[in-house]
């Protein structure tokens, strides 16, 4: 199956998930990642299932966690994503990044997260296993947007780590 027809599908899914669900029968990310010339950044949005990265966050902060529209998570949310979600440069270094905030839609949660990159995205990679150590069909979609060029990612458990051909 491509990276376009799991898109769509997984997409269709989301779509008709029931509203405040504690259990949903597909376990999936979707980050969609624009980057802007102007602050030479890329500006990225993250969907994941509240219920999945509540479970999640209590793992590494060994308690239940409940988000909220409060600041108090911003920097658990982030020393989590920061291990599960990332990009690195041509030389293996992985690029820091800043949560800008979050939003709640039904079931889901959406980060904005600001990764500040000057250089090419030549021989660059993009990591992504948020959520796979809880769920073994967990799925993460990266849609990728480099001055005007798209690439999509697909993530599972055996591959977690995607080079990038646009930027080459």
């Amino acid at each position: 199956m491509n990276i376009l027809t799991t898109l769509l599908i997984s997409i269709s899914l989301a779509s008709h998930a029931p509203i405040h669900s504690n259990k949903h029968e597909f376990h999936t990310s979707i980050a969609e990642i624009e980057y802007n010339n102007q602050s030479k950044a890329f500006e990225v949005s993250l969907r994941v299932f509240i219920d999945d990265f509540e479970k999640a966050l209590g793992s590494l902060s060994g308690k239940k966690e409940t988000l909220d529209k409060s600041d108090k998570h911003h920097q658990l949310i982030m020393k989590y994503i920061r291990q599960r979600f990332f990009i690195t440069n041509r030389r293996g270094k992985k690029k820091e990044m800043t949560l800008i905030g979050k939003e709640f839609k039904t079931d889901a949660v959406w980060l904005y997260i600001e990764i500040p990159f000057r250089e090419s995205l030549r021989k660059a990679t993009f990591t992504n296993s948020i959520l796979m150590e809880h769920f073994d069909d967990q799925v993460n979609i990266i849609n990728l947007q480099y001055k005007g060029k798209k690439e999509s990612f697909l993530f599972r458990k055996n591959k977690l780590v995607q080079g990038v051909n646009i930027g080459r």
